[in-house]
């Protein structure tokens, strides 16, 4: 268990919430792969930056970014 502690790691900056970024740490080893199921599974907001799943981009902007109907009552 202690050699997988003392395992080299590169971060991954994709995690980027909001205005915090969460570094992950991914062993070398791993990096080309992990970087490839990032670019597949995950796109950049175009209107904040956010990093989010691909499948949920559409809700993110209509939660998050889309104007809202405003009605006087």
């Amino acid at each position: 268990m202690e050699a997988a502690l003392d395992q080299a790691t590169s971060t991954c900056s994709h995690w980027k919430l909001g205005l915090f970024v969460f570094d992950r740490a991914i062993p070398v080893a791993n990096v080309d792969l992990h970087n490839a199921h990032c670019s597949r599974n995950l796109q950049k907001c175009k209107v904040c930056g956010d990093m989010v799943p691909k499948k949920n981009a559409e809700d993110h902007y209509l939660t998050t970014h889309a104007p809202k109907l405003v009605t006087d009552v």
